[in-house]
């Protein structure tokens, strides 16, 4: 066995935890068997504290607005399933949607995903029987910024198996990230 071996356990956590050191560098470190002042305790705390509010207001900077409802049958007549969003102009978008439908047999089920009427993707699913609703996996989306002002993110069907009724739903969140 060689001496690496013996060792390499050691080695490793020392390198993994030598950046975590770095990264969490407060003012004041000490050492075994030194006295401390409770003044550079309470330096080190300050650090964490301020570094610890300059992560709070990052992330309090996010917003999210979510739309929930009844697909009920899109038709030529009616359109797409529209909900409407506004945006700051400023930063990118997370899209999050889900829903469900159904086919009249077995076969792929698709909803069309648009953002002011231009298609950024689709909830795809399969139904291997006829008739029966499915949750059609969640899917998540980034737009780059958009205008701002209002938006409207449709839902339709992407192909001719897909369909739906008043006891299928949809969500979406759009989340700005900042």
């Amino acid at each position: 066995m060689s001496k690496f071996s013996k060792h390499k356990w050691w080695i490793v956590t020392a390198l993994l935890t030598v950046p975590l050191i770095a990264i969490a560098a407060v003012p004041n470190v000490f050492q075994p068997n030194t006295v401390i002042s409770s003044a550079q305790v309470n330096a080190n705390f300050a650090a964490l504290d301020s570094r610890l509010a300059a992560l709070e207001a990052a992330t309090a900077k996010t917003s999210a607005t979510t739309m929930s409802g009844a697909i009920n049958p899109i038709t030529t007549a009616t359109g797409p399933r529209n909900v409407m969003f506004t945006a700051s102009g400023v930063n990118p978008w997370l899209v999050i949607v889900s829903a469900s439908a159904f086919a009249g047999g077995a076969g792929s089920l698709d909803l069309a995903i648009a953002l002011d009427g231009v298609k950024i993707g689709d909830l795809q699913g399969y139904a291997n029987e006829p008739s029966s609703h499915k949750a059609i996996p969640t899917r998540t989306f980034t737009v780059p910024a958009p205008t701002a002002g209002t938006h409207t993110i449709g839902i339709s069907y992407g192909n001719i198996n897909t369909t739906s009724d008043q006891n299928d739903y949809f969500n979406v969140t759009v989340v700005e990230m900042h």
